[in-house]
Formats: C-alpha cells, sequence, structure tokens
C-alpha cells in the first residue's frame, strides 16, 4: 500500500511543479491510524506541498471536531474556506 506522502508526490508529478505551490489550502482529515502520530499527516504535506513557496499553506482539520457526517463536515468545511479566505484577504486590503 502506498504512503500518503508518495501518493501526493506521484499525482503532482504528472503536472507543473508550480502546481504544488498553487495549493492555498488543505483540510486534514486528523487520521490517528496505528503506526502513525497525529502530525504524520502535516510532515506529508509540508514535505510534498511546502518547498519553495512564496506564502504559507493554510491547514484546517475542522472535521475532527464536528465529526464526518457528509452534511455536517461538508458545510463547516465551507464555512471554514470562507472565512479564512476573507481573513486572508483583509490582511492583504
Amino acid at each position: 500500500m502506498k504512503s500518503q506522502e508518495e501518493f501526493l508526490h506521484e499525482f503532482y508529478d504528472q503536472f507543473d511543479d508550480t502546481l504544488r505551490c498553487d495549493v492555498e489550502y488543505v483540510e486534514t482529515h486528523g487520521l490517528n491510524v496505528p503506526g502513525s502520530s497525529p502530525t504524520d499527516e502535516l510532515h506529508t504535506l509540508a514535505a510534498v506541498l511546502c518547498g519553495g513557496r512564496e506564502w504559507p499553506l493554510h491547514v484546517g482539520s475542522v472535521k475532527t471536531n464536528v465529526g464526518h457526517t457528509f452534511s455536517v463536515s461538508g458545510n463547516t468545511l465551507i464555512a471554514r474556506f470562507v472565512q479564512d479566505k476573507k481573513k486572508h484577504c483583509s490582511d492583504i486590503l
């Protein structure tokens, strides 16, 4: 079974290298599976998406607080994304 890092490298290697830097926000799952630590997902994202970035990668994990049901996590994710974009835009202006 491929690791998350291997999968993401293979995925982004199919595209222009700048695509990795175009990712602005990632919603993590906060998986805590046997044999991994809660920070493994963040280390993977840093290894794959943070090399050569000119701005920070925004990371959220709201689903761990509200559950994984589709309607709750989906709506909460949208609200979280909009809130993050508003803050980011106000920081620029």
